[in-house]
């Protein structure tokens, strides 16, 4: 049985969506610099693996860097979520490096080990229980803080 109260899917699923965001926006940004500095992509499977292999490298930063460095993503800190141990502590650099790799697993699956949360009767994803970490509703006076930042940002209210 689980300490922490995972937050709800959909606050999670917010979560997710804006990390995409970003992710994909950066990632735009990168390959508009690559066509803008004399690249050229093509619909040749060659070009789409290479495309599809360096998006992956996007994303594996993305969460390493963010997770190991940070404890949350944007996406997570703007929906105010908090990464706490099955029981509730902190996690060690251990469980977050576990998540970092969960969340490679989960993505490399066709998002599978994301969607499994849905099926799961903790309502948990598979890089949750890789890391045995689960998102939660950060502190109350936290989580009022950012509703009033995301609702003068125009951000969706959770």
């Amino acid at each position: 049985m689980l300490s922490c109260s995972a937050a709800s899917l959909a606050v999670r699923g917010r979560a997710g969506l804006l990390d995409m965001a970003i992710l994909v926006g950066a990632f735009s940004g990168f390959l508009t610099m690559f066509a803008a500095l004399g690249g050229r992509w093509t619909l040749s499977s060659q070009d789409l693996a290479v495309t599809v292999a360096t998006f992956a490298l996007f994303y594996a930063q993305y969460f390493a860097l963010f997770i190991l460095c940070g404890g949350a993503t944007p996406g997570m800190r703007l929906c105010g979520l908090q990464m706490a141990t099955f029981e509730g502590a902190e996690p060690t650099l251990q469980q977050l490096s576990w998540r970092c790799v969960g969340y490679l697993i989960s993505g490399a699956t066709l998002t599978l080990g994301f969607v499994w949360a849905v099926w799961d009767d903790d309502r948990l994803s598979w890089h949750d229980r890789i890391s045995q970490t689960c998102l939660t509703v950060a502190d109350p006076a936290r989580r009022e803080a950012l509703r009033e930042a995301c609702a003068a940002g125009g951000v969706a209210r959770h």
